[in-house]
């Protein structure tokens, strides 16, 4: 049960990561390209 906490906490913190990188680059898309 401790490692399937641990994938579920770590899948959270992934897709958390990504949806923010995500929003900063529609934020600045000239800075990017």
């Amino acid at each position: 049960m401790k490692k399937l906490i641990k994938v579920i906490a770590f899948g959270l913190i992934l897709t958390s990561l990504s949806v923010s990188l995500l929003n900063i680059m529609n934020r600045y898309p000239k800075k990017i390209q």
